[in-house]
């Protein structure tokens, strides 16, 4: 569990870090698929990534219906929601655009533990 997420804040555990404080962009969403996959269905690849771009969208527009879809389906009180929501509604991006220097250095990251 992050600790940029409401629960362990409530619990009174500190966040050390936020590395959008260190490189502008940071994203936290990722999403995996086996290259066999990527390359036998690029067109499902296609739908799913307008898809997510439409929901970024609806989740940046509607804050307030966004936040009691929260509440809703991740089991989170009103305040819990808010939270949450003001934490990583910052690291969606509507323009599509994947940020690199945060990927890369996610991969250096997971290169020097061995993964």
């Amino acid at each position: 569990m992050s600790l940029f997420q409401p629960r362990p804040r409530k619990k009174g555990y500190k966040a050390i870090i936020d590395l959008r404080s260190v490189i502008k962009e940071w994203q936290y969403e990722v999403f995996y698929a086996m290259k066999e996959f990527l390359e036998k269905n690029d067109d499902t690849v296609k739908r799913f990534l307008r898809a997510y771009r439409k929901g970024v969208e609806y989740t940046k527009n509607t804050p307030a219906e966004a936040k009691q879809i929260n509440s809703k389906y991740l089991g989170l009180d009103q305040t819990d929601s808010e939270i949450g929501y003001d934490f990583f509604v910052k690291s969606y991006f509507t323009d599509g655009h994947l940020e690199e220097n945060g990927i890369k250095l996610s991969l250096g990251f997971e290169k020097k533990g061995g993964n």
